[in-house]
Order: structure tokens, then sequence, then C-alpha cells
């Protein structure tokens, strides 16, 4: 009878079925640090989360139009996708440093509001997020073309 263990990280690394094959796509989690619901324990988690189907960088902004700075140079960098963990101001400027790009853009909502996130259909409890990167494995997402107004 197979044990099983009482230490979170452990479980989840035995769903993620993280010894397997190393994952070859590139991610980058841009965080906005002072968004209401980013703590540093569920961004440990989301890119944790993450690492079972992606290879993750995760980076704090530092100051405003950061975001814009990180994605132009996750771009020309080859990321397949950029999450932008924040509120909606990190996702606007997530947006437009990919304006251009074949990069991929989703998002994970940080902020108070997070009315892109719930646009798009993406649960806004802090407690799902985790989840929700897990159901990204498994259903891949929805392409849509970045363009200037």
């Amino acid at each position: 009878m197979a044990s099983t263990s009482s230490d979170p990280l452990a479980r989840l690394e035995a769903t993620l079925s993280v010894a397997g094959t190393a994952p070859s796509r590139r991610m980058l989690v841009i965080v906005n640090p002072y968004a209401t619901t980013v703590s540093d324990r569920l961004k440990n988690l989301v890119v944790y989360a993450l690492r079972g189907s992606y290879l993750v960088d995760a980076i704090d902004t530092e100051s405003r139009d950061h975001a814009t700075e990180l994605c132009r140079q996750a771009a020309k960098d080859g990321y397949d996708v950029v999450v932008a963990f924040g509120g909606d101001g990190t996702v606007n400027e997530a947006a437009n440093g990919l304006v251009g790009s074949d990069t991929a853009l989703t998002c994970l909502p940080g902020g108070r509001t997070n009315v892109y996130c719930r646009l798009l259909g993406i649960p806004t409890d802090p407690s799902t997020q985790p989840s929700t990167c897990l159901r990204w494995r498994t259903t891949g997402g929805r392409a849509a073309s970045i363009s200037r107004a």
C-alpha cells in the first residue's frame, strides 16, 4: 500500500509527476508584489504548480512600466508565454510589452478588481490559483491577437 505524504509540496509534486520528462516550453511569470492579494507564499505555489509543464522564471516588478520592459525582453528571449500576476495595471503593462510578438499572454488575478480576469472567466479567488494553473496543463488556452486600437 502506497503511503500518502502530509506535506502539501510532496503531494503536489506527485500529482504533477515532476520527475517525468523535462518541459521544453518557457514561461515568465511577472509578479506585482504590491498587488492586493499577491504574497510570496502564493507566488511560490503558483510557480511550483507550473513547473510540471513549463520552464518557469518569476520576476517581481519594481516600478511603473517595468512589466512592459520585462515582456519586451521576454519576447526577444523566446519565451512561449508570459503570465501577468497582479491587477489590471500589470496585465495592461504586460500586454503593451508583447504587442507585435508571438509570445502568448495570460493572467492570474492579484489585484483588487481584476476586470480583465473576470472577462476571461479566470477565477479571482486567490486560493484557486494553483488549481487554475494545473488546469492550463490539460486544457491549453485560447489565442487572440493583441493590437493597438
